[in-house]
C-alpha cells in the first residue's frame, strides 16, 4: 500500500513508450543521412596512406639490402610496394606521377626503385581530390619523402 500524499516511484508505461519513440525518431535521422564525410579529411588521409606505402618501402629496401618496387598505376588508380597486393584509391582521388622509371611499354605505371642504401630513383606524386592538392616528393639520394598541399 501506498501512503496518502506520496506519489508511486519510477516510471509510467506511457512515459516509457513517448522515450523510446523520441530515441527512434532520432536514430532514424542519424542513419538517414549516414555519417558526415570531409573532402579535406579524406584527401590527407589517402596522402598519409600513399607516403606511409613510400616509406614502407624504403625501409623493406634497407632491411633486405635489396631493390624495392614503389609502384603507381595511374590507369588504375592504385598503388604498390614490391609484390604485394596494389591498393586502389578512391574512384574521385586523381593520382598522376613523375618519376624517371616507367614500368615496361604502360606508360601509365609509374615506378620509383629503392635500393638497399636507402636511395631511390626518385619521383612526385600528385593527388588531386575536390579541391585539394597534394604533392609527395622522393628524393633520388636520400630516399626521404615529404609532403605538402599545393593549394
Amino acid at each position: 500500500m501506498i501512503p496518502r500524499g506520496r506519489a508511486p516511484a519510477g516510471f509510467t508505461l506511457v512515459e516509457m513508450l513517448v522515450v523510446l519513440a523520441i530515441l527512434g525518431f532520432t536514430m532514424g535521422l542519424v542513419a538517414s543521412n549516414g555519417p558526415t564525410r570531409s573532402a579535406t579529411l579524406e584527401m590527407d588521409a589517402v596522402a598519409a596512406q600513399i607516403v606511409q606505402s613510400i616509406r614502407v618501402a624504403r625501409s623493406m629496401a634497407i632491411a633486405g639490402n635489396g631493390p624495392v618496387r614503389f609502384t603507381v598505376d595511374q590507369a588504375a588508380n592504385s598503388i604498390q610496394v614490391g609484390n604485394h597486393r596494389p591498393l586502389f584509391l578512391p574512384a574521385d582521388t586523381r593520382v598522376l606521377m613523375t618519376s624517371v622509371t616507367a614500368d615496361g611499354v604502360k606508360r601509365a605505371r609509374r615506378t620509383i626503385d629503392f635500393h638497399g642504401d636507402g636511395s631511390a630513383t626518385g619521383g612526385v606524386i600528385e593527388l588531386e581530390g575536390g579541391q585539394r592538392r597534394v604533392r609527395i616528393a622522393v628524393d633520388w639520394l636520400t630516399g626521404r619523402v615529404t609532403s605538402r598541399q599545393i593549394n
